[in-house]
Formats: structure tokens, C-alpha cells, sequence
């Protein structure tokens, strides 16, 4: 394997993530309710052949659940007659959970820039890895997304636990981003979903430059994307208790009138707190000290440079600690 199994957050699902080394066809195993499921990466009938591989599984069948991904050598993929491997390799999980002693626990890094620094000695006992954007310089192949996002989060989690992955603005640098984002499984950045009883809403900020910025090249339509992350945002329903919004800017977008309609709605939709990279500092504001922004903002320290830095943060109840 080039990369063990990593399981990244959805709304109602996972999605197991893994590489190997060689072009394979893979797949995920698990035992529920005494039945051995078998889901392939697979579209339309046909499980597909590559290095990298996802696999979609709901989220009640995975939690307290221990899983195997396994892989074939797809030697001549041929439409007939092929041939595969009869060697399978495989990679097991113990046990999968996002429970912890806390409502929740997020292990918070922000900023990679493709950092590689000693992933294991930081603290795993979470409910979950938090990664808030811009895990790379800029990301133009496998390896690269191999190398910066799914070595640390085997490296810190082995599998065990979920990561709340969130873009950042140098996630969008690299033509072969929207391949290796479908190859990834991911079929939004902007979401909903609840841990523990905290509700999440999760952002893309988009780039930190207008649209139309020299060094875009004319390349880039942020600007009606974000637009349209705020016609979902409308759609969705208030919820209640412990609300929690996470994004790679503080700003939450480049343009400052979609920032401010952006954070009245998460506003109205019962968010009090927002989390954030981006700034390569440690830095809580009151909603009190910002007019153009009506809920309270922490932006996690970078897990790049000099002083690489992370947070935990906590929830119980309603409060929440941040730790950094």
C-alpha cells in the first residue's frame, strides 16, 4: 500500500480513502448485523482501475466497527478477457469509532503547506482530525495528494477515527485537481453534519484573490461557486443546540458583501463560533470586536513553518475549549 486506509467525514456517510503502489481494482469488507459486506470502487457497473481509491459506506454501518480494504493487481484491463493479480493485499482496522470522553474532541491542523513532521507523537484520542485547508503548496498529481493528506491522516489516526477534511485556498492549485478530487470521492466541500451532538456546517472559501487576479491566468469561477454555496446555505434547516461553522478563512470568502451574508445566515441558523486556518496564526476574536462578523471566530495556528502548531478543541455541553 502506498497509503492506508483513511475514512474522510460526510453528511449520512464515510468515504474509505486508500492508495497502493500499483494500478489495482479495491474494494472494502465489514461484517453488519452478521451479513460480510463487500462494496467495490466501482462507477456504473464497473470497478475502476487506479492507484487511488474511495469507497462510500453509511455511517451507522462503520461506527464500532472494525473494516478491511483490499487490493488486486489489475494486470491487462482489458473490456474482455483481462487479467488480475491472484495475490490480494489487505489492510485491516480494528475498530472504528468517533466516540470520545468529551461530546467531541477535534485534533485541529491548519496549513500543512506540505509539512512532513513526526504525524505520530501528536495526540490521537479524539473524535476526530480536523484538517482546515491548504495541506499543500499546490497539488499536480497522486503522489502529491498521497504524500500531503493521506500520509498524516493514517500516520495520526491509523484509520480508527474520522477526518473533517476542509479546502483551503492553495487546495485549489493544480489542473488536476477536479480528477483527483472525483478519484478522492469527494462530492462536496460544502456540507452538513453532526458529531457527538455538536452540528457542523462545513464551507469552501474559495481563493483569497478575486476571480480575476493575474495570478488566476483567467482560470478560476469562485466567485459564482461561492455564490452558490450561499443558495445552499439558505436551503438548510435551523438546527438546535451546540452549532459549529468551519472554513478555511476567517473571511469565509474572498468578497466581502458574500462574507457578511454568509456569516448573518450561519447566524440565523443558530451558529455561534466559527473555526478557521488561513492566517497562520493562533487568534479568537468576539463576535463583539468585528461588525462584519456577528459570531465569534478561531483561527488555528499553521502546522507549517518554524513553530508548527496545533489545537484540540472540545465540546460538552454547551462549552466548548480550545487548546493550542
Amino acid at each position: 500500500f502506498e497509503a492506508r486506509p483513511c475514512v474522510f467525514m460526510g453528511h449520512n456517510e464515510y468515504t474509505v480513502v486508500f492508495a497502493t503502489s500499483v494500478p489495482t481494482v479495491g474494494c472494502l469488507t465489514y461484517n453488519c448485523n452478521g451479513e460480510e459486506k463487500v462494496i467495490w470502487d466501482s462507477q456504473y457497473g464497473i470497478k475502476n482501475v487506479g492507484k487511488l481509491h474511495s469507497v462510500r459506506v453509511p455511517k451507522t454501518e462503520l461506527e464500532n466497527n472494525a473494516y478491511t480494504v483490499r487490493a488486486r493487481r489489475a494486470i491487462e484491463p482489458l473490456p474482455y478477457g483481462g487479467l488480475l493479480g491472484k495475490k490480494e493485499i489487505a489492510s485491516s482496522v480494528d475498530h472504528f469509532t468517533s466516540r470520545c470522553e468529551f461530546d467531541v474532541k477535534l485534533l485541529t491542523l491548519a496549513d500543512l503547506h506540505g509539512a512532513h513532521l513526526q504525524w505520530n507523537t501528536l495526540p490521537s484520542s479524539c473524535s476526530a482530525l480536523l484538517i482546515l485547508g491548504d495541506v499543500a503548496e499546490s497539488i499536480d498529481s497522486e503522489t502529491a495528494f498521497i504524500r500531503d493528506l493521506l500520509t498524516p491522516c493514517f500516520e495520526i489516526l491509523h484509520g480508527r477515527r474520522p477526518v473533517i477534511f476542509v479546502r483551503g485556498n492553495h487546495d485549489y492549485r493544480g489542473f488536476k485537481l477536479p480528477q483527483l478530487y472525483s478519484r478522492f470521492g469527494i462530492r462536496h466541500f460544502n456540507y452538513r453534519f453532526s458529531l457527538g451532538g455538536v452540528h457542523f456546517t462545513v464551507l469552501d472559501s474559495g481563493e483569497d484573490k478575486p476571480d480575476e487576479h493575474s495570478e488566476y491566468a483567467g482560470y478560476l469561477d469562485c466567485e459564482s461557486y461561492c455564490k452558490s454555496q450561499l443558495n445552499w446555505l439558505e436551503r438548510q434547516p435551523v438546527q438546535h443546540g451546540m452549532c459549529i461553522a468551519l472554513s478555511h478563512m476567517p473571511t469565509i470568502f474572498c468578497n466581502r458583501e458574500d462574507s457578511s451574508r454568509a456569516a448573518e445566515l450561519l447566524r440565523q441558523h443558530g451558529v455561534r463560533l466559527l473555526i478557521s486556518g488561513h492566517i497562520h496564526q493562533t487568534v479568537f476574536t468576539d463576535a463583539q470586536e468585528d461588525r462584519f462578523m456577528p459570531i465569534h471566530t478561531f483561527a488555528a495556528g499553521a502546522a507549517s513553518g518554524e513553530t508548527p502548531t496545533y489545537s484540540v478543541i472540545s465540546f460538552s455541553g454547551s462549552m466548548a475549549e480550545m487548546k493550542t
